[in-house]
């Protein structure tokens, strides 16, 4: 599985780091804006999973999606990953087979 090799390069190239999840509605308007900053058209893959034998979508980090306001979704397109696309605007993450290749982003804490 492709996103499980995006996750490991997050985790071996950055301390604490993980593919992207979204905590709060402000840093979901600034990933938006940065995914759209540096390139318009591709979808981006989110941290973020399906886990059949839990029947619940989970960031790559552990813990459980909550479908907020702060990153709506649809993952109801048969896929087990999620992306941003630019048909939402890079706003609303949908699943997609987790073996595409597609850009990504790394989420990790700066060290001080």
């Amino acid at each position: 599985m492709l996103c499980v090799s995006l996750q490991e390069h997050c985790q071996n190239s950055y301390s604490g780091g993980h593919l992207a999840w979204v905590e709060e509605p402000k840093e979901a308007a600034t990933l938006s804006q940065v995914v759209m900053y540096y390139q318009r058209t591709q979808p981006v893959w989110l941290g973020l999973h399906y886990l059949r034998q839990s029947r619940d979508w989970r960031w790559t980090h552990g813990e459980k999606y909550n479908d907020l306001p702060t990153l709506p979704g649809n993952g109801a397109r048969g896929g087990s990953c999620a992306l941003l696309t630019w048909s939402s605007s890079f706003t609303v993450w949908s699943s997609a087979d987790c073996d595409r290749r597609h850009h990504f982003i790394c989420k990790f804490m700066p060290l001080q």
